[in-house]
């Protein structure tokens, strides 16, 4: 059962860093039209959606490379080389706990951001500004779910029960796999 909650949850921060990057691209296109002053207002906004889109891009990347897809981050391939290369600089997000507190840290910063743009952009849409702080809310309860799966497995087993196709009185291969 935990380890469906465990599964369930590493979807969802996909789902939610996903969120995360379309507020970000938001965020640079958004127009501020209340007393801009000069280039610095629209320059702060755009450097909070760069960083929201990067960051969030790369732990949806991991995310569904990782748990969705379940391939493990290997040099062998091309893709997986990728994906390497993409994580070396976001290390945090390669544990669960790191991943959780990521998600705990841009929840609470993502919550009121959309509602304090607008302040400078009273013309933004009412929609961006609920999906904000859904997405805010929705990363408190994914690292919050995070956290408890992590307590839960310092008890139990990490590894998931394989389920065999073998039967235990079958013996085992002696050939080890040759023609």
């Amino acid at each position: 059962m935990i380890h469906q909650l465990h599964q369930v949850c590493a979807t969802s921060a996909c789902v939610c860093s996903l969120l995360i990057c379309c507020i970000g691209v938001y965020l640079v296109f958004c127009q501020i039209t209340n007393d801009p002053q000069w280039v610095f207002d629209k320059l702060h906004w755009v450097m909070n959606g760069l960083v929201l889109f990067a960051t969030s891009f790369v732990t949806a990347v991991y995310c569904f490379w990782t748990h969705v897809l379940e391939k493990p981050i290997d040099d062998e391939t091309y893709s997986g080389s990728f994906v390497r290369k993409i994580v070396l600089n976001f290390g945090i997000i390669t544990s669960d706990m790191g991943r959780a507190s990521y998600f705990l840290i841009v929840g609470i910063y993502i919550y009121p951001l959309l509602n304090i743009l607008r302040v400078n952009a009273p013309d933004s849409a009412r929609v961006m500004i609920s999906v904000g702080n859904l997405t805010g809310i929705f990363c408190i309860i994914i690292a919050l779910s995070m956290y408890f799966i992590e307590a839960c497995f310092l008890c139990i087993d990490r590894k998931q029960p394989q389920s065999s196709t073998a039967s235990c009185n079958d013996p085992p291969s002696r050939s080890g796999g040759r023609l």
